[in-house]
């Protein structure tokens, strides 16, 4: 069971790192490349962090 809330959390920050990238990248006038590196960085940590909880 904890390990299904985790997963979840997990995949909610990756959607997160996703929709914010996107975000940045629609924004092309004022694109933060700070902004760009955080949201991607979230993406892999998350992803990593997914595939480690799974069974």
């Amino acid at each position: 069971m904890d390990s299904l809330i985790l997963q979840f959390v997990l995949v909610c920050g990756v959607l997160y790192g996703l929709i914010s990238f996107f975000v940045e990248i629609k924004k092309k006038s004022n694109m933060s490349k700070n902004q760009l590196g955080l949201s991607i960085a979230l993406m892999v940590a998350g992803t990593a962090a997914f595939l480690i909880t799974i069974d």
